[in-house]
């Protein structure tokens, strides 16, 4: 692989799969940044077991492609160098799994990993996402991230996952709750009636039942 690329292109997209970069060190791989370059572009994948991001650099933003290939190179040494390099352009290249960044002032060497040993996930698109505005879906977090659990002995609740089902299923509750207290409601006005009718409160007491379950609701 070997590439020249405007280092604000690639910063910019570094910037976005810096968030997916593993702490952890149980598996290595996923302290790297997966560099996959094509003849259309290159993508840039990371992921840390929990998130994966992939982002793509088309090849009109790359100033040279001279080589295509794949490496995984480790991501925060990577980075950093990235900040630390003043020239705007920046040569990337690879010799087996050597990768060197050089530039006109200095170069540097890293150690990259097996681009096969990174886990093989496949970020297709759907025929008909789900299109959501920016506010309504940080107003739907908001209202539902408040019930996430700080405890780390349940993985699972710690996250908003499946998250279009849970604001689903509330949604799915609240009205049918709706239309429980207006059948209760019709229902009572019925039980009144016959009361009313007989003249003997027969019904009194499934009526106070009534009011009492309608109140609770």
């Amino acid at each position: 692989m070997k590439l020249v690329i405007k280092k604000n292109v690639l910063n910019e997209k570094l910037n976005i799969v810096s968030k997916a970069i593993s702490t952890k060190n149980i598996i290595p791989v996923l302290s790297g940044i997966k560099f996959d370059l094509k003849e259309e572009g290159l993508f840039l994948t990371t992921s840390n077991d929990d998130i994966c991001i992939e982002t793509f650099i088309s090849k009109n933003e790359i100033t040279e492609i001279h080589d295509t290939g794949s490496i995984v190179i480790p991501g925060r040494y990577f980075i950093e160098i990235m900040r630390k390099i003043e020239d705007n352009e920046v040569n990337i290249e690879t010799d087996g799994l050597r990768i060197v960044i050089s530039t006109k002032r200095g170069e540097y060497s890293l150690n990259g990993i097996d681009s096969r040993e990174f886990p093989n996930i496949k970020l297709s698109t759907v025929d008909k996402p789900i299109i959501l505005s920016e506010s309504v879906l940080t107003t739907l977090v908001n209202q539902t991230c408040f019930a996430v659990s700080t405890q780390e002995s349940r993985p699972i609740l710690t996250g908003v996952t499946n998250f279009f089902k849970i604001v689903f299923a509330v949604y799915v509750v609240k009205r049918t709750a709706v239309f429980l207290k207006i059948c209760v409601d019709k229902l009572l006005h019925f039980v009144y009636a016959l009361d009313r009718i007989f003249g003997k409160r027969k019904f009194a007491f499934f009526a106070a039942s009534l009011a009492a379950f309608n109140a609770s609701t």
